[in-house]
């Protein structure tokens, strides 16, 4: 019973300890936002506010570009795009990364359609710039999100308890091990 109890507590917690949860973490909202132009008070800053009722509206027709700078270099896991659009078609925003194009969302689009990249291995980044050139409506976003991943760090009980799961499992492993030779021998001789 014991040598199972041991078992138990060690492999749980080496399922909490080992595993490094990876969260994701929206960084935009603390960059700075900026745009080809924007109609009445839809400025570009609501693009990245965090708020999916906020919308930056170009004011304009494609082409049309939004630039979000991070302020630092950040290893980019993910970008969304939750679209703002009236009427529904077929768009094209290209997405540059520090001026280099990384990747295009294509196809038909209405409001409310979100845009999901995720990228195979992070991409170290300061600026996204998203530029529009096909549209059949102003261009507009309602958020766009850039994901970073924030590893999280093992909480010190998880760490005791996976350290007292291996000094039970130590002990238990160490009763159940013949001391010498003949107590192994006389063992079997009792049976």
């Amino acid at each position: 019973m014991r040598k199972s109890l041991s078992i138990v507590i060690t492999l749980c917690a080496l399922l909490f300890s080992v595993h490094v949860n990876a969260a994701l973490i929206n960084v935009a909202p603390d960059g700075t936002a900026t745009a080809s132009s924007f109609f009445a008070a839809s400025t570009p800053a609501n693009a990245i506010d965090g708020d999916n009722t906020t919308v930056w509206n170009s004011g304009t027709f494609a082409p049309a570009t939004i630039t979000i700078d991070l302020g630092e270099t950040i290893a980019i896991s993910q970008i969304t795009g939750l679209v703002e659009q009236t009427p529904n078609g077929n768009v094209r925003h290209d997405v540059f990364l520090d001026n280099i194009l990384s990747f295009s969302w294509t196809g038909f689009s209405t409001t409310g359609l979100l845009f999901v990249h995720d990228f195979i291995t992070p991409v170290a980044a300061r600026t996204i710039r998203i530029t529009t050139t096909d549209s059949p409506s102003w261009v507009a976003w309602r958020e766009i999100q850039v994901f970073t991943q924030s590893n999280a760090i093992p909480v010190p009980a998880t760490i005791w308890l996976f350290l007292s799961g291996l000094i039970l499992l130590f002990i238990n492993r160490r009763k159940s091990i013949p001391r010498n030779r003949n107590d192994h021998f006389s063992a079997f001789s009792a049976a």
